[in-house]
């Protein structure tokens, strides 16, 4: 079984994904999951163990090889987590047997609808962002079995010996570690960064520029605190 999961917004949406995609690795334990970044999100893809690969949408550019990936990918379902036209156009692409988005988002504009298999009636309005993120990875999906184990997925396989968890949890740990290395030392000064050289100013601007990601990096701690089931 081959996921793709997408989510093209900024940061903050990214780090919010983090539980989502911890459940539908929890679910499918077999499948190779792909999960498609927005630009200087990218940086943040070692964090998320329960990926196998991470792939990145570099905004302005072609993305000729992003979108052969994509319509190559021989996937199983998509999960648009993000609900914009460029999602929208990604998934209907995907090719998937099975695409999973919003309906709150799909019905918004009527050409994205038939790019869709099943919607999901969470509301963002209603729930907190990670909750909205898990309602859609909950619709149901046909059990993945017979499936090839694909490399660095051996933790969530049963019937490991004591050894090789041991050594696949610290594997998840270092990467981890490493993503959020990135996130406060590359991804904030880098969002920082564009929006200065296109004369914007975050939010909290005073006297002089702000670092973006700091309020994104307390959230993301949370939010990889609750993928890995810390208190």
């Amino acid at each position: 079984m081959r996921l793709l999961c997408l989510q093209l917004k900024r940061i903050g949406d990214a780090i919010l994904t983090a539980p989502a995609l911890a459940a539908l690795r929890e679910a499918h334990p077999l499948a190779h999951l792909t999960l498609v970044l927005h630009g200087p999100s990218g940086g943040l893809g070692p964090a998320f163990a329960a990926a196998d690969e991470v792939l990145v949408y570099a905004p302005g550019r072609p993305n000729l090889a992003l979108w052969s990936r994509v319509i190559a990918g021989g996937w199983s379902a998509c999960y648009d987590f993000t609900g914009t036209d460029r999602s929208a156009v990604m998934a209907r692409m995907s090719r998937a047997g099975r695409v999973f988005g919003y309906r709150r988002f799909i019905e918004k504009r009527s050409w994205r609808v038939d790019g869709y298999t099943d919607l999901c009636e969470a509301s963002v309005r209603d729930l907190h962002t990670i909750d909205f993120h898990l309602a859609l990875t909950r619709l149901p999906m046909p059990e993945d079995t017979g499936f090839e184990i694909p490399a660095g997925r051996k933790a969530q396989v049963p019937g490991l010996s004591a050894g090789e968890y041991i050594v696949s949890v610290e594997e998840e740990l270092a990467a981890r570690e490493a993503g959020l290395g990135r996130m406060l030392d590359e991804i904030g000064p880098a969002y920082e960064a564009a929006y200065l050289d296109n004369e914007k100013r975050p939010r909290s601007f005073v006297v002089r520029p702000v670092r973006l990601a700091c309020q994104n990096v307390i959230v993301g701690l949370a939010a990889f605190a609750h993928d890995g089931g810390v208190a």
